[in-house]
């Protein structure tokens, strides 16, 4: 009497399927959580460099030839709340260094 195959021909490629998958998803998911907590340094750099080579654009305008846009130079301050702790002195701190402001 023949015995039965413990595993069958079409197995071993679903099997190799299968690793190949689980590989895949253990290394996209590790280099996901790599890019997540290096995330914070990298958006600080971009931040000062998209400041400083920020072109102007152009003028929007009709076919007449009319301006309907324009771009215009602001100043601009942005501060996160969680990590101001006492308002009041911000507030003095940044009046001191930019009072046009």
């Amino acid at each position: 009497m023949t015995g039965v195959p413990l595993v069958l021909p079409g197995q071993n490629r679903v099997r190799l399927l299968g690793l190949l998958f689980t590989v895949a998803f253990i290394t996209i998911s590790s280099k996901l959580a790599f890019i997540a907590t290096q995330a914070e340094r990298t958006t600080k750099s971009t931040e000062l460099v998209a400041e400083e080579s920020r072109i102007p654009r152009p003028d929007i305008i009709d076919r007449n030839g009319e301006v309907l846009a324009t771009d215009l130079a602001v100043a601009s301050l942005y501060a996160d709340p969680r990590k101001i702790y006492d308002i009041d002195e911000a507030v003095e701190s940044l009046t001191a260094v930019v009072p046009d402001l």
